[in-house]
């Protein structure tokens, strides 16, 4: 009778530990690696809800250092980390929900805008794209070559139109414009 017991207990304790475990999230694909405004990032496919102590793990450089990552849960399907832009263009061991992934972690993308000037046409031309590492900020003089002539542009970060001529004035972002117009900032 107490051996039935015990086999019974054992089993019932394995049930137990192996119904935990399937509760606990696990990374099941890495599905994307970029290097953006946000820094090295990393796009999980997950199965499961991961708890807080779960979302903080690392990422080992590859004959370095462990750096740590920040992560959250998406939803029930996809997890997004983080890390420090050191490990920008390095080949990278990635510890997480469970599992390991190896990757190289792409060079930081730069900060590109395209150059609109109109003095040659009287129409918008792109002369860009006039690319930097850290991103412009309102107002900033920029410059582009045209012609073996550099040409000065100024930073807004707002659609310009009714403030230069020709108009209207393309925008489809954050752009440099020939610095011929009195641009008002915009309200805060």
């Amino acid at each position: 009778m107490k051996k039935t017991f015990f086999a019974l207990l054992t089993l019932l304790g394995l049930l137990f530990a192996s119904v935990g475990t399937a509760f606990a999230g696990t990374a099941i694909e890495l599905t994307q690696v970029r290097n953006d405004e946000a820094g090295p990032t990393f796009i999980f496919r997950v199965s499961g809800s991961f708890s807080a102590d779960e979302l903080n793990s690392f990422v080992k450089v590859q004959g370095g250092d462990r750096v740590p990552m920040y992560c959250r849960q998406l939803d029930d399907k996809t997890a997004i980390c983080h890390a420090a832009r050191t490990i920008g263009g390095k080949n990278v061991t990635i510890y997480f929900g469970g599992s390991k992934f190896w990757t190289k972690v792409p060079d930081r993308a730069p900060y590109c805008y395209k150059a609109w000037n109109s003095f040659w046409t009287n129409s918008w031309v792109n002369y860009g794209p006039i690319c930097q590492d850290e991103p412009a900020e309102y107002g900033e003089i920029g410059y582009y070559t045209y012609n073996g002539q550099v040409w000065p542009v100024e930073f807004y970060d707002f659609d310009v139109s009714g403030n230069c001529s020709p108009d209207p004035v393309p925008y489809d972002g954050p752009a440099y414009y020939f610095p011929s117009c009195p641009i008002p900032a915009p309200l805060p």
